[in-house]
Order: structure tokens, then sequence, then C-alpha cells
């Protein structure tokens, strides 16, 4: 009787699968975007501020989770766990991930709004990584479309609620919470009861398995951490040195590099399987070119949208969110080049945990991380936010090349064993 309504028998061709990643991809990029843009436009600046640096937090929280174990979970190519394995892991991390939010925003010195907002916030990306969980596993059942599609929905519908509650209110606190709420009414409506087809959520917990999996995915949830911190140190800078209308100007002409992101997230994610395929098969010419073929789109994509933002860029950022950027047109170029960089990070990334290398990430994240954390103070404190957007470019483009290089070494190392 069940199979009937089981959704996972039935196939669904590449393109549908594309189409629904790429929208929910694409909405998920679009909130934060969206978010700043209708708070900073009826809230104002400071209000834009504070969830900036707010939203900054969560997503390190995010990290935590998420743990890496969605990418873990879909690259499980010898099925050493089960769907139930990675949800109690998720459950698990999701919780304590909550008071570490809590005990970290409460030693910070804000006042009670700015820390509620930003708890709150907390606990929208929390609620987004426990969500991750169906993704990766319908993602596993080569129903990606299944996946696009929630994601689509539950991001749509929670940035709905969002700008409603901040029409409304002009409370950021309500904005949030009413956007929580709308995550977790879809999860429990869409998500769980397909779930259910795949796996059981009466099944026992099997700690040993998740401790496994934490040890498996350490590295990875370290390289994300990182990398998550990496990304969010001139905004850390800018808490420390400068005002939220700062704080909030950055974060706007910061925006447009979500674009480029974007576009790999569009070409990589659907290639993930293929990745596995080929290194498991050990196809490297192939992997090799696939290489090749999205750094080259990327780079072209870089140009047009670094091109873009000098002639129109400053301009349709002050309309949207009308905050004037003129004295920032250099920055924006800046922060639009090292998007390209970040851009293909995600894809070597996603080669050295197919290659199970994921140790070797550390490599090129821990040298960039004290660097970064070396130059941050003294460029945004002395070049405010161009500052703030070199110290971007320096590290996203540092790792680029360390990965890349860490990449070649794994190919040569397989090319030989395969010999």
């Amino acid at each position: 009787m069940h199979s009937k309504q089981n959704p996972f028998l039935k196939e669904t061709t590449y393109q549908k699968a594309f189409f629904w990643n790429m929208m929910g991809s694409a909405m998920n990029a679009g909130a934060s975007v969206i978010m700043l843009m209708v708070t900073t436009r009826v809230a104002g600046e400071v209000q834009g501020g504070i969830f900036s640096i707010g939203f900054a937090i969560a997503s390190l929280m995010w990290t935590l989770a998420s743990y890496e174990t969605n990418t873990f979970h879909v690259t499980d190519g010898k099925q050493e766990y089960c769907n139930e394995n990675f949800f109690h892991t998720k459950v698990l991390l999701c919780l304590l991930t909550l008071v570490v939010s809590i005990v970290y925003v409460l030693t910070r010195s804000y006042d009670n709004a700015k820390a509620m907002a930003a708890i709150l916030l907390c606990l929208y990306k929390i609620i987004d990584a426990f969500s991750g969980f169906f993704y990766g596993a319908f993602q596993k059942a080569k129903r990606l479309d299944i996946s696009g599609f929630s994601y689509f929905m539950r991001v749509l519908l929670s940035i709905l609620l969002f700008c409603l509650g901040i029409v409304l209110t002009k409370d950021l606190v309500i904005a949030v919470l009413l956007s929580c709420l709308m995550e977790l009414i879809w999860i429990l409506a869409y998500e769980v009861p397909k779930g259910r087809f795949l796996m059981s959520y009466r099944s026992r917990v099997q700690w040993k398995q998740i401790g496994r999996i934490l040890i498996q995915c350490f590295p990875l949830f370290c390289a994300s951490f990182i990398l998550m911190y990496i990304v969010n140190i001139p905004k850390y800078a800018i808490d420390r040195l400068w005002t939220e209308e700062i704080q909030n100007a950055f974060s706007i002409i910061f925006m447009p590099a979500a674009v480029i992101n974007l576009l790999g997230i569009f070409i990589f994610r659907p290639l993930l399987t293929t990745l596995v395929e080929c290194w498991t098969k050990g196809n490297l010419k192939k992997l090799f070119v696939l290489c090749g073929r999205c750094f080259a789109l990327v780079f072209v994509f870089t140009i047009v949208c670094v091109g873009a933002a000098y002639m129109i860029g400053i301009p349709v950022l002050e309309f949207l969110y009308g905050v004037p950027l003129a004295p920032y047109r250099g920055a924006l170029l800046v922060v639009m080049v090292a998007g390209g960089f970040y851009a293909c990070i995600s894809f070597l990334y996603n080669i050295l945990v197919v290659a199970r290398k994921q140790q070797w990430i550390l490599a090129a994240y821990v040298p960039t991380l004290l660097i970064a954390l070396g130059i941050a103070d003294t460029l945004v404190g002395q070049y405010e936010i161009m500052g703030a957007s070199l110290v971007y470019l320096c590290s996203v483009g540092l790792i680029f090349i360390l990965l890349t290089i860490l990449i070649v070494v794994i190919m040569v190392q397989k090319r030989r064993a395969i010999r």
C-alpha cells in the first residue's frame, strides 16, 4: 500500500532535478539579500547593521549544526551508515548548537534587543541545518528535485513571513521569530512525512555510529567552521571598530558576490554524485575535464559580473537599499572578484571530500585563518570598507591557491595507485 505512494520509487529527469536545485539554491542565496534590504528600507540602517552581524554569527553557528554531515551523507558511496544514523546525529548537533549560540551571544556586549535578534537568527539557521538532513537524504535517493522544491518553498515562505513581520511591526525580533515558526511548520508538514519512506523515526539510537560520524566529519566541520569564520572576519572587525551603519553598507556591497557563488552551486551540486563515480572508478580524465569546464564557466561569469558591477552596481544597490554607496565602488569590484574565488573553493572542497582527504582541507584553511586574523584589524581600521573587502579577497584567493595545489597532489597519487 505504501509503495504506490512512495515518491522515491519514481525516477526523475536531470533537467527537473537541476531546475529545482537551481530554484532552491537561488532562493536560499537571495534570502539574506531580501531580508537585509527590507530591514534597511523599513527599519533603518542601524537595524540593518544589527541584522548583518546577527546573520554573520548565525552563519557561523550553522556550521556547527551542519557539521558537514550532509556532504558526507551524500558521498557515502560504501553505505557505511544508514539515514537513521545521520538523523540522530543531526538532532544532537542542533540541540548542542542552540545552547552554544545562546551562550556565545550572551557573552557579547549587546543590548537586549540586539542579543535577542542574534539568538533568533541563530535559531533560524539551526532549523535550516536540521532541514539539511532531509535535503541530503532525498539527494542520496536520487531525488534532488524533491530536495530542491522543499528548499525553495521553505525559504520562500520564511522570507515572506519575515517581510510581513518587519513591515507590520518594524521589529526585527518579531520578524525573525515568525520566519523560524514558518520553517518549522514546513519541515513538519512536508519533509518529515516524506522522510518516513527513507527511514524510521522510531529506530534505536546507535551511539557508536553517531560517534563514528562525528569523528569522521570532524575535519570537515573544522574546515567549514574556519572558512565561515574567515569569510566573516571583516564583519567581526567592523563590529569592533566601526558602527552599525558601516556594517550595513559593507553587507550591502557584499551581497552581489553571492550571485557568482550561486552559479557555482548551480553547476557543482548536481555534479556531486558524478564526482563520486569518477573518483571511485578512477576516471581522472573525466574529473579533470569537469574541473576545467566548471572553472572556465565561473571565470567568464565573474568577468561579466565585475563589468556589470562597475557600470551599474552602485546605482542599483542604492536604489534597492536606499543607502548612499558611491564611495564604495572600488570595494564592490574587489568583493566581486573574491566571489569568483569563493565559488571555485566549494568545488575543490567537494573533490577532497569525495577523495576522503578531508583532513587535508585544514592545510589550506588554518594558515589562511592566521593571516586573515593578523591583517584584519589593521586594514579595516585604516581603510574601513575597502580594507574589509581586501581582507576577504586575500583570504579566499589564498585558499583557492592552496586547495588547487592539494588537488593536484591527490590526483597524482591516485594516478600512481591506479598504475
